[in-house]
């Protein structure tokens, strides 16, 4: 049996963008950033050395996730994704040929 914690920190930029809408309006998207954590861990059982099933569990947060836009300059009310998510995993790692450097997951 194997045990694999974890941490990640991810930072994602989106770019804004400007629409003209069929209407007349203009639609201005602002860049919009994400920043999240995650903490987790997979516990794997070795079957054989070409099985090996795994389980596994994490959590998330996200610390200031945004999407902010102006309809003819006018600010709209900005959503946001702040908040905490759970993440699980089950699955199963194959090995077709124990020379080769080939993984199925």
């Amino acid at each position: 049996m194997s045990l694999d914690l974890y941490g990640k920190y991810f930072w994602t930029r989106r770019k804004g963008d400007d629409v003209a809408l069929s209407t007349g309006e203009r639609l201005q998207f602002m860049d919009a950033d994400s920043s999240r954590f995650r903490l987790g861990g997979r516990l794997a059982y070795k079957a054989s050395d070409r099985v090996s099933p795994y389980v596994g569990a994490a959590f998330a947060k996200e610390f200031d996730g945004k999407a902010r836009a102006k309809s003819d300059g006018v600010d709209l009310d900005a959503p946001s994704i702040k908040g905490n998510t759970g993440l699980g995993e089950i699955g199963l790692t194959f090995r077709p040929s124990v020379e080769w450097p080939l993984y199925f997951d």
